[in-house]
């Protein structure tokens, strides 16, 4: 009997052990932000590059989120976009602020494009991040698009509203002019899937899975909705709509990622 104890606790301390290694594992990867790399060749010549920051979630301003920005301002991008998820609260909005402005600041003529995401709408700050971003020159798409010229290139940028708590407006994907690359905003996976079925044709950015934020030997513990279980990370070709899923660079409910890095994605777009 005391030996069967003896072994019960030792099992035990083992498992407090390992469940402790798997916490700081897990803090560790939430902090080291990491750049996804694509190429997405729709036939062209001409190049244009594009970083996208999804899911940002932020809960203060620090060294870590200067951290991102220096990665965005390194890449010398020609567009940016945002894919929504920035606060879950209204108390943070200041966070949102100050990293706003200092993206701003590091890249002044930068074309930035931001859409909303699921917590604005949640947190009801959709109002308030409007208005951070178009005090430092940032264009907000809700269910509206804009046509830009960069480096002699046409883009069309759409941005839908949320896929679960706002009303996305599908028709505004088959609205654009002739133009070199169409390139849609929606935050959820969900939403890029349905703009497949629509007929959409270009390139789709999205965020929202976090990549499944905490995985066990590669398969995500969970996935909230808007995530089908294929199109949780990465990219995807599904029927001629290239679609890409950022694991995004904060974390919700739980400050931890688990064998998920947080990314920042740089895209080679050859139109």
């Amino acid at each position: 009997m005391v030996h069967l104890r003896k072994v019960l606790i030792f099992v035990a301390v083992i498992c407090v052990v390992l469940l402790l290694l798997t916490l700081a594992i897990g803090l560790i990867d939430s902090f080291k932000v990491t750049v996804t790399r694509y190429v997405v060749d729709l036939g062209g010549v001409k190049e244009l590059k594009i970083v996208q920051l999804s899911d940002l979630h932020l809960k203060g301003f620090s060294d870590q989120e200067k951290r991102v920005v220096d990665i965005v301002v390194n890449e010398n991008p020609d567009i940016i976009v945002l894919t929504g998820d920035y606060v879950e609260d209204v108390n943070y909005l200041k966070f949102f602020k100050s990293f706003i402005k200092y993206l701003r600041s590091k890249l002044n003529d930068t074309e930035i494009y931001a859409i909303i995401g699921n917590w604005e709408l949640q947190a009801g700050t959709e109002y308030e991040v409007k208005e951070i971003l178009e005090n430092c020159g940032i264009r907000l798409l809700v269910n509206d698009y804009v046509v830009t010229e960069v480096k002699g290139i046409k883009v069309g940028i759409i941005g839908l509203d949320d896929y679960l708590w706002g009303v996305p407006n599908y028709t505004l994907i088959n609205e654009l002019p002739d133009i070199d690359l169409r390139l849609l905003l929606v935050h959820e996976p969900s939403a890029a899937l349905r703009a497949s079925e629509e007929g959409f044709k270009g390139l789709v950015l999205t965020g929202h899975c976090h990549g499944g934020q905490v995985k066990i030997f590669g398969i995500p513990l969970y996935l909230p909705r808007g995530c089908p279980p294929e199109l949780f990370e990465g990219y995807h070709d599904i029927n001629g709509t290239k679609i890409i899923v950022s694991r995004g660079i904060g974390s919700t409910f739980i400050p931890v990622r688990l064998w998920v890095n947080p990314e920042v994605v740089v895209i080679e777009v050859k139109v």
